[in-house]
């Protein structure tokens, strides 16, 4: 299998006849299996949480781009009700089945809105302090994600988090070991593996970075496993 490259695959639960009650198995597990592997607390503890703190009577507004069925939103509005901070999370997902299943898993989830749109489409974002995103590089074309970094970077949030897969045969055969036992009766498995091969190297994101030219400065850095982040933003 060729890993120098960017794979063009469709995933499983992209495909518009896919099966539902799969498809809702998978968006229920992704809850376990972020958790464990995708380290977006660590991100949001070490980059969001800490400016939240020092001005705690304010209330925020974070965008999460791509949110599929909003397990990362839910957990940080617990987090923000456990330490009396205010937060509102504007959660973007362009499928409309995913959209009604986010919508239910938020009913007691006020500080949530769903909204169904793209993405990449920067007139629904909001005006947010933060700008989150999840698994969304790996979907987009080297063209999308360079207008992607441009519009964030326009839009000038306090921070702004990305999060995504690390192109590997390691990161490929590892997850495929590990994730069996948890992924049954889903598509993890198999759209883990696809999404793997269509995420970027490191010096790939950091040429589109690059290619970008963005105003404000964006760190980038690797995490376990097999994951990188950017972050940027005014703040």
């Amino acid at each position: 299998m060729n890993f120098s490259r960017r794979a063009e695959l469709v995933e499983e639960m992209d495909q518009p006849d896919c099966d539902p009650e799969v498809l809702t198995a998978t968006l229920r597990r992704f809850e376990l299996t972020n958790r464990l592997f995708t380290r977006y607390r660590a991100l949001l503890q070490r980059h969001i949480l800490p400016d939240m703190r020092r001005q705690p009577d304010r209330t925020y507004r974070l965008t999460d781009l791509g949110a599929g069925g909003c397990d990362i939103a839910r957990w940080l509005v617990r987090v923000c009700r456990h330490e009396n901070l205010n937060i509102t999370v504007r959660a973007i997902e362009k499928d409309p089945r995913i959209v009604h299943y986010a919508r239910q898993a938020n009913i007691n989830y006020p500080e949530v809105e769903v909204v169904e749109a793209d993405a990449c489409d920067p007139t629904c974002w909001g005006e947010p302090d933060y700008l989150f995103a999840q698994h969304l590089l790996h979907h987009l074309s080297d063209a999308a994600c360079i207008g992607l970094l441009k519009a964030l970077d326009q839009a000038a949030p306090r921070r702004f988090v990305i999060s995504d897969l690390l192109r590997g045969r390691t990161a490929y055969y590892a997850f495929r070991i590990v994730s069996r036992p948890l992924a049954m009766g889903t598509f993890i498995v198999r759209d883990g593996s696809a999404s793997i091969r269509r995420s970027f190297l490191e010096g790939e994101i950091k040429q589109i970075l690059q290619t970008a030219a963005l105003r404000q400065p964006v760190v980038t850095f690797r995490l376990f496993p097999s994951r990188l982040a950017l972050v940027g933003g005014k703040g």
